[in-house]
């Protein structure tokens, strides 16, 4: 289930207050209480983490049109083309399958957490992602992990670096 309010507001509550993105190390029950109250903005990555994403974003960007084209090759195996203009990267419209596509993967640049917590990204394409598709990949990473307890979220708008293609958070953690 997507846990945390549809709301795309910021509440600072005590317990978090003057807590900076990725600057603390999380543990399970305090990543559940952030999505539970819709807290989203301090979940981050450390600021190393937060680096190695921009520098990787910036590469990105010399070689690929966009990220949205990046995720569609590097996610869903669609082909790119190299643009004439520009010498980029891109992935053409005539490309992406008309179907319905979606691909659960371990995010790539993971926010700050316990080594007991596994952050993973279900991406959908072509179709707005549901609660049933959330809750097949939780029982896919239940059949594949010993998962002890799991949490997800979909971020509001003005947090999510990739706009153009559905996504969701699913973070489990593992027993050891």
């Amino acid at each position: 289930m997507v846990n945390g309010p549809k709301v795309d507001s910021y509440v600072d509550p005590p317990k978090f207050k003057g807590v900076h993105p990725g600057k603390k190390l999380l543990h399970f029950p305090e990543i559940k209480e952030i999505v539970d109250k819709g807290i989203l903005d301090v979940l981050g990555r450390t600021p190393k983490g937060q680096a190695e994403y921009r520098a990787f974003r910036e590469k990105l960007y010399k070689e690929w049109f966009g990220m949205q084209d990046y995720i569609l090759f590097k996610k869903f195996d669609i082909k790119p083309s190299r643009d004439q203009k520009t010498s980029k990267l891109r992935i053409l419209p005539s490309s992406v399958p008309e179907k319905a596509m979606s691909t659960l993967c371990l995010n790539d640049f993971p926010y700050n957490f316990a080594a007991d917590v596994k952050h993973f990204v279900l991406w959908k394409l072509n179709e707005a992602l549901t609660q049933a598709d959330i809750e097949k990949a939780i029982q896919e990473l239940h059949s594949n992990n010993k998962v002890k307890n799991v949490v997800s979220f979909i971020n509001p708008v003005r947090l999510r670096s990739i706009r153009e293609i559905d996504h969701a958070h699913i973070i489990i953690q593992v027993q050891n």
